[in-house]
């Protein structure tokens, strides 16, 4: 690790039990590690020429909560870094994503709530419902930071969550199939008040026109 190392707190040594400050490397030379004292934890983004950037940070009165609230290291990419963002410490509530420039560790992409994210390194991507009315969601490639938009009919998931016990729509979504270059997206909603009664739909994905159009672009 570069730098002083602050890890640790005499005054409560069982933090060293769930904090790490081990450090991980990656392929372009760049590194992430967390440190903390008695006075607050955070968590470092370093470049391979030395640039640091502190992620976030938390405060003694939180700092037992490190491992569970900010910035959580997912996945690497070729260019970038899938992070959690994580603002409740509970379980069952949803998670915010943000893909970081592994160059400088700056913010390229803000999720917030996903449906899913690929871990196929030939096929790398997040579904996200990217509209307020959540009658929208987003297909992004992240080797080429591009965007394709799928409609759901106006109104069916809002309606759904507010009728239903079902409070966040991500969770209305199954895990996606790929199947010869098509993506399908399979999701559940209500259209009575009966709550009892649900229906299903799927979203389609052209994974080829994605990459046709993107191509063509470039």
């Amino acid at each position: 690790m570069s730098g002083n190392i602050n890890c640790g707190c005499t005054s409560k040594p069982n933090l060293n039990e769930f904090i790490s400050c081990d450090t991980t490397s990656f392929q372009n030379g760049s590194k992430l590690y967390r440190q903390f004292n008695c006075d607050s934890s955070w968590l470092t983004f370093e470049s391979k020429s030395g640039l640091k950037r502190v992620m976030y940070s938390l405060d003694k009165s939180l700092i037992e909560l490190t491992a569970r609230l900010g910035y959580q290291f997912v996945k690497e990419y070729k260019t970038t870094l899938l992070f959690e963002n994580r603002q409740a410490s509970g379980r069952g509530f949803p998670i915010n994503f943000e893909l970081i420039d592994k160059d400088n560790g700056n913010v390229i992409e803000v999720f917030g709530t996903i449906i899913y994210y690929s871990d196929i390194d030939f096929n790398n991507y997040v579904l996200y419902l990217s509209s307020d009315s959540l009658d929208t969601v987003t297909y992004y490639n992240i080797d080429t930071k591009t965007k394709s938009n799928y409609l759901i009919p106006q109104g069916r998931l809002r309606k759904t969550v507010m009728e239903s016990n079902q409070m966040f729509p991500e969770f209305l979504f199954e895990e996606p199939t790929a199947k010869n270059n098509t993506l399908t997206l399979k999701y559940k909603y209500i259209e009575s008040a009966d709550v009892e009664k649900w229906n299903t739909d799927i979203i389609t994905i052209d994974l080829q026109k994605i990459k046709t159009d993107y191509e063509s672009k470039h």
